[in-house]
């Protein structure tokens, strides 16, 4: 009988004993660190006849329905000998190690072998029992692992591989670098990106993304891997899903084989639109799930990104707080030609920017009960206000009145009919009655001015007969 020295891959746990026949009908396979809920499934490759564990001896048959994987897909790693025994095919390195176990699992699938024995994982433990004595390969319904092994009569795995994660930002425009939270005006495109590592064995990669009622998705813009562009034809944007998400992106399984180690950049947009609320966040939330399709719970940790935008009030006051109707105002956007924003009136004194062509606007803000609501700024734009038209009996202001979104929303607080705080309050003077005509200033007018006409005759008459005088 020929000799076979035994090439798990990664992890095997040598019995410390020796014999050449089997004290025990039945073997199993135990696998330590386990995600519990993964299913593992085993597939037996190879009957092991005989083995010796002092001299590393083992004596292998290929099992039923292998022999095509053997001189196939698997003869670059195993082969039979003369003899009709299993034998590595030459000294296998790590890496193709990896590559049997892959392959194996591949040829599995490909050509429906059912598994000869299955576990479930519960705290952090799974075992595949009532095993036959041989040579297995191992695979989870988590898609990271595939391991070979022999059963002698028992064999312990430790999972090992590192599960596939997604980490999601977003593009704050104000540092130009990506983060967790944003801020934006009403309409503008909001930037995101998802980061995906793609670890072994991982297979069916689908990038689930679920966008709240204030933001609506446009487009994924870019998918790179080492800022390289990926074939279209390597993944599928689904915008129409059988979930809840907004979009989806699934992966090619040979693709995301071939790039094991790497990260995929996904990059989309979507537009902060009137379903957001000022000073609310909106949240993006993306995931991946992956696995084999017989378990669709595996998923990565949900990525949540926050984006908000904002308003301010304005308050228009005497210089006592008093509430004052009736003055008018324009938004300006550039302080020196004085551009005014045009703003949908949504009535009670609440204004907004406006979302489609088809919307009535203005440039005129009016405040109702001396207050007005603006909505739909960037946490750092600055904007002026114009006084367009002044209270009755009040004067008009001068200048333009400056402010800054602080990241906040910045209300203001009125009680019974006094401004109290907060928002831009807007101050105005009232204005000095002048004389009207018939009254006593008129009369004083006059006789003043009569003085000063007589006062004035009398000088001229003096300064002629100074002059003859001189002469």
């Amino acid at each position: 009988m020929k000799k076979f020295i035994a090439f798990l891959c990664a992890v095997m746990v040598i019995a410390t004993c020796s014999i050449s026949a089997f004290a025990v009908d039945t073997g199993s396979i135990t696998i330590d660190g386990c995600v519990d809920g993964t299913v593992y499934n085993a597939w037996q490759i190879a009957t092991l006849e005989s083995y010796d564990t002092t001299a590393g001896i083992y004596s292998y048959k290929v099992s039923a329905g292998w022999e095509n994987f053997i001189s196939g897909a698997g003869s670059a790693y195993l082969k039979i000998n003369a003899d009709g025994y299993l034998e590595e095919n030459g000294t296998l390195t790590a890496e193709q190690k990896v590559a049997l176990a892959d392959a194996a699992i591949k040829y599995a699938k490909d050509n429906s072998i059912d598994a000869v024995g299955t576990a479930t994982a519960a705290n952090g433990t799974a075992t595949i029992s009532g095993l036959d004595h041989g040579y297995f390969v191992v695979d989870t319904t988590l898609g990271t692992f595939h391991n070979l092994t022999t059963t002698k009569p028992t064999a312990t795995i430790t999972e090992k591989n590192v599960k596939p994660s997604l980490e999601k930002e977003v593009l704050e425009d104000s540092t130009d670098s990506y983060g967790s939270a944003n801020d934006a005006s009403l309409l503008d495109i909001v930037y995101f990106r998802a980061t995906i590592s793609v670890t072994k064995g991982a297979e069916n990669y689908v990038m689930h993304d679920i966008m709240e009622d204030g933001l609506t998705y446009l487009a994924v813009t870019s998918v790179t891997v080492d800022g390289a562009d990926v074939s279209d034809s390597n993944y599928t944007v689904i915008t129409e899903t059988d979930d809840d998400c907004t979009f989806e992106v699934s992966f090619d399984n040979e693709y995301v084989a071939s790039i094991v180690g790497k990260e995929i950049v996904v990059e989309y947009t979507a537009q902060l639109n009137e379903n957001a609320i000022a000073g609310e966040v909106e949240k993006n939330t993306a995931y991946l799930t992956y696995g084999d399709t017989t378990n669709t719970t595996n998923k990565t940790t949900e990525s949540v990104t926050e984006t908000k935008m904002f308003s301010f009030d304005i308050v228009k006051t005497d210089g006592e707080k008093n509430i004052l109707d009736g003055a008018e105002f324009e938004i300006i956007y550039d302080e020196d030609s004085q551009n005014a924003y045009e703003f949908v009136d949504l009535g009670n004194g609440n204004y907004r920017f406006p979302v489609n062509n088809q919307e009535t606007t203005t440039t005129t803000i009016v405040p109702v009960n001396g207050q007005v609501t603006i909505i739909g700024f960037d946490g750092d734009d600055v904007v002026w206000l114009k006084e367009t038209k002044a209270p009755n009996g009040y004067n008009l202001l001068t200048s333009l009145v400056k402010v800054e979104m602080e990241g906040e929303n910045n209300n203001a607080t009125v009680t019974n009919g006094k401004y109290v705080e907060g928002g831009v309050q807007v101050v105005n003077q009232a204005g000095v009655l002048l004389p009207e005509t018939g009254g006593i200033g008129t009369t004083m007018f006059i006789v003043i001015g009569g003085l000063m006409v007589l006062f004035a005759g009398v000088l001229l008459v003096a300064k002629t007969r100074m002059a003859k005088t001189n002469a």
